[in-house]
């Protein structure tokens, strides 16, 4: 009860962390704005909307999306995202609460006689995994009789289990209390082997789960309520001679991950002038950006609305190369 008590105290603070924060984003977020210059484009915050989903959150859900009326649509996205995650951790939780199950393996006609060991279905399953406190039910549907017996036809019985002849129509079971593998095999008809796999399932562990499922949608939300972001590239001093290409600092960082809609801003710190051109030195521009010439302390900024990865370099110091990936 203990494990059970903290899987819910876990999921009960998660919901309520998660709702908080995004009643109060929804009240006070701010977006930054990206630098301008002549060159850059506008900044696109369009998002598509999503059709709702049904789960058995959606109450907390609508509450959400009705705090958010007025902060357009990325608040329904971020509503989304609590709605799927919520529903992600109710099955863990229902997974829980489900307490031990019974599983059912048959043992099929005809299998008095040799042949069914080379499909492996003398037992079906042949091979079943449960949890720790699971029962399995051995049901034989053949007209003989048969043993369901822990161990192997050649090391003989383990003295795990043992079923003695089980009638037609009659049933065997066993409840695995301690985790581990349990071949086994009918000591009639030794040809006839399965085994169960038990693992372990405790109470701590689960409501782990619960928990770190929502910190990470806490952490998708607040992404999506911060709007697209801005990065910023240096240019550094000294990189209008070669010799930064050695140490791949010719722009810092020479190698950036953004999401969609983020602004990436190259500052020049160095004393010569630069430019942030799409493309390769072997290649030449691709015409994606172009920033022409940014001179000392000047700033050339670019929106990226589609995903892929985009290589640059200096068309007046070529050894100079850089590349954003958009997620």
């Amino acid at each position: 009860m203990a494990g059970i008590d903290k899987a819910a105290i876990a999921f009960s603070i998660a919901i309520t962390a998660i709702g908080a924060g995004i009643a109060f984003a929804g009240d006070s977020m701010e977006f930054s704005t990206p630098v301008s210059t002549p060159n850059a484009p506008m900044v696109s915050t369009e998002t598509s909307e999503s059709e709702p989903k049904s789960d058995p959150f959606a109450d907390l859900a609508q509450k959400v999306k009705d705090e958010a009326a007025n902060t357009g649509e990325t608040m329904e996205e971020a509503a989304e995202v609590v709605e799927e995650t919520m529903e992600e951790a109710a099955e863990v939780v229902e997974e829980i609460m489900a307490g031990p199950q019974k599983h059912t393996v048959d043992m099929p006609k005809g299998t008095s006689v040799p042949g069914c060991e080379e499909t492996n279905e003398c037992y079906l399953p042949a091979d079943i995994t449960i949890n720790v406190g699971d029962t399995v039910a051995w049901v034989n549907v053949d007209t003989a009789a048969h043993t369901v017996t822990s161990g192997s036809p050649a090391d003989g019985p383990s003295g795990v289990f043992d079923s003695s002849l089980v009638m037609a129509d009659a049933v065997y079971a066993f409840t695995f209390e301690e985790a581990g593998t349990y071949d086994y095999f009918c000591m009639v008809h030794p040809w006839m082997v399965g085994s169960v796999t038990v693992t372990e399932t405790v109470m701590e562990e689960a409501a782990e789960v619960v928990e770190e499922t929502m910190e990470e949608a806490a952490e998708v939300v607040e992404e999506i309520m911060a709007g697209p972001q801005k990065h910023t590239v240096d240019m550094p001093k000294g990189t209008s001679v070669p010799g930064c290409e050695e140490t791949n600092e010719c722009y810092l960082p020479a190698d950036i991950t953004i999401n969609v809609g983020d602004t990436v801003a190259w500052v020049n710190v160095d004393t010569a002038a630069h430019t942030v051109t799409s493309g390769s030195p072997a290649d030449g521009p691709s015409g994606v950006f172009d920033s022409s010439l940014v001179m000392a302390d000047a700033v050339y900024a670019f929106t990226f609305e589609e995903a892929g990865t985009y290589d640059y370099f200096c068309m007046v110091h070529p050894w100079m190369v850089g590349s954003v990936t958009v997620n």
